[in-house]
């Protein structure tokens, strides 16, 4: 759409930031109030808004994508966003290894097995890993505490873990990437360890890259918010 303000500016509301163009308060696709929980995610906001030229384009806007998600997505959607993370639980692909050849093997053991015992350790959720494709079930006393875990968490957090998870394939993943276990360039290698290899061995078409890339980019845009919000 056509940009249809000039000014850009914060306002306190409630405890929270709203963003304010020329003087009208910035509501999500749903109708509801965007509301900044702090100034940091608030100014990064409005600088978005602020950056946008002649026609506003949604897409160089994450953050305030990022924020309707959690108004307007996990405020009325928590509980299925949830039941969805600890599907991926059940069915993590770090859980899934190969039978062969010997290096990937190898660095699956060494990518894989410490966020495997980090979730045991610090998370008190211990997974089952398997070779091959056979679908191994995981205990549901262990997906019940993934599930009180989740629970606990804000509806910023959920949107942000979510996107983690679906990007990586690995809820263990993302609750690493969301605990500072691991960085975000180490969560994007250990999402991308079976690519990467089958890359080594066969090459990547430039449609493949280009989707890599942005799937790359939006998981950076989530850790982002995630920093922003915390």
């Amino acid at each position: 759409m056509k940009r249809f303000y000039k000014n850009v500016d914060l306002g306190e509301q409630d405890g929270g930031y709203v963003i304010l163009l020329d003087g009208r308060a910035v509501k999500t696709p749903e109708r509801r109030l965007v509301m900044a929980p702090n100034q940091d995610l608030a100014d990064s906001l409005a600088q978005e808004w602020r950056d946008q030229g002649e026609d506003v384009l949604p897409r160089t806007m994450p953050m305030n994508k990022y924020l309707c998600t959690a108004i307007d997505r996990v405020a009325t959607q928590r509980e299925s966003l949830i039941e969805e993370l600890v599907g991926y639980g059940g069915s993590d692909q770090i859980c899934y290894r190969a039978e062969h050849p010997a290096d990937l093997v190898s660095r699956q053991q060494e990518v894989w097995d410490p966020i495997v015992k980090w979730m045991g350790k610090e998370m008190g959720i211990f997974l089952k890993t398997t070779s091959g494709i056979i679908h191994v079930e995981q205990e549901r006393a262990e997906m019940d505490k993934l599930r009180r875990l989740l629970a606990v968490l804000n509806e910023f957090e959920i949107a942000a873990l979510h996107n983690m998870t679906t990007l990586t394939g690995s809820v263990s993943i993302g609750m690493a990437l969301l605990h500072d276990r691991i960085d975000l360039d180490r969560a994007w290698a250990a999402s991308q360890l079976d690519e990467e290899y089958q890359i080594e061995q066969w090459g990547q078409d430039k449609e493949a890259e280009e989707r890599r890339a942005n799937m790359r980019e939006e998981l950076g845009h989530a850790a982002r918010f995630l920093s922003l919000v915390r």
